[in-house]
């Protein structure tokens, strides 16, 4: 996935990585369109009980997104945004943190994730970074013997996320959200979104002074 000429076979994965980076420039878009302090005090707040319900239906995947997008550089400086936060909404999106934090190699979420019951939708980054040094890491060849453990690593990390596949959701459509969805607002850039950061709460400004 990651050599442009192999691209063509992993579409799929190609597909699920655009969609993570769609939905963490979401977040921080929908919180930043909000001109008004308060309203994106409350969009922020709605955000973080969206991740939250995530977290319940093992949808990791996207819940690390939205966690991403409110970590954003444009949206984590927002100091009166977040200081409009409920203290129990705070210690939710702290839980969340803890729990998808990438410290010890992801320790928390790999112990998760291996005892969750389906269905569930894995953050595939993991298992990337594990593909990656496997690849790095290890020979093809070995004296000028086949290296199989190298495949065999490979494989268990494969079979691991093809588990995952066996158990689906079984969710009712919505046709509007399901619109909604597909078709997410977004900014074109980091630096529009840092820009317009600036101009909701501007370096060194007062509470006062915003709407």
């Amino acid at each position: 996935w990651a050599k442009d000429k192999f691209k063509y076979r992993a579409q799929n994965v190609l597909a699920l990585i655009s969609r993570f980076n769609a939905v963490s420039s979401w977040t921080a878009t929908c919180v930043l369109r909000c001109d008004k302090l308060k309203e994106r005090q409350k969009v922020l707040s709605k955000l973080i009980k969206i991740a939250s319900v995530l977290d319940k239906i093992n949808n990791f995947n996207t819940l690390l997104a939205i966690i991403a997008g409110v970590n954003n550089s444009s949206i984590h400086r927002l100091k009166f945004t977040f200081e409009g936060l409920s203290s129990k909404v705070k210690e939710e999106f702290r839980r969340l943190e803890d729990k998808m934090s990438a410290q010890g190699s992801y320790k928390n979420y790999r112990d998760l994730i291996r005892t969750c019951s389906p269905p569930a939708l894995p953050y595939l980054g993991v298992y990337l970074t594990d593909l990656t040094f496997i690849e790095d890491g290890n020979p093809d060849f070995i004296q000028g013997l086949i290296n199989f453990r190298k495949p065999e690593l490979i494989h268990k990390v494969i079979k691991e996320i093809t588990g995952f596949q066996e158990v689906q959701y079984n969710f009712t459509i919505e046709d509007s959200l399901w619109r909604n969805l597909n078709d997410l607002m977004l900014e074109e850039s980091e630096e529009v979104l840092y820009q317009l950061s600036l101009v909701r709460e501007p370096r060194g400004c007062d509470k006062k002074s915003l709407k």
